[in-house]
């Protein structure tokens, strides 16, 4: 599994990839974009196969608002190999982190410690019918 994929200070006006599935299969990217200025940003966001050049059909958010002090969170992404995500921001003292897992990677799972227990045991007196209420 993995964590944190990427993330960079943005300059204003400036696109910068923030991440590249430089592997095999795709990776599923979400992004937290943070504008600690005190001014609104607008951000966008692309998928593209280059780290400079975005056509027109590339982007995937454009010029979405984002307040100063606030937080803009894309989940799902999804990035093919080769691909790049870009993000760009209006504002000066915005940061990208882009957060995801890979497919096709391997799953580390810690030693589990499996809880047995025993099956209850309802006790009633003999003879005696007993209604169970939830």
């Amino acid at each position: 599994m993995t964590g944190i994929l990427g993330g960079w200070e943005l300059y204003k006006g400036i696109a910068q990839a923030v991440y590249v599935c430089n592997k095999t299969e795709a990776s599923v990217v979400s992004v937290n974009i943070c504008n600690r200025g005190n001014l609104a940003a607008a951000i966008s966001m692309a998928i593209s196969s280059s780290e400079t050049v975005i056509n027109n059909s590339s982007w995937i958010e454009y010029d979405s608002p984002l307040l100063a002090k606030g937080t803009l969170v894309r989940t799902g992404i999804v990035i093919s190999p080769g691909q790049y995500l870009i993000v760009k921001s209006s504002q000066s003292l915005t940061n990208a982190v882009a957060y995801g897992v890979t497919a096709g990677e391997d799953v580390v799972i810690s030693a589990i410690t499996q809880q047995v227990g025993t099956a209850p045991v309802w006790v009633t007196p003999a003879g005696a019918s007993t209604a169970l209420t939830g």
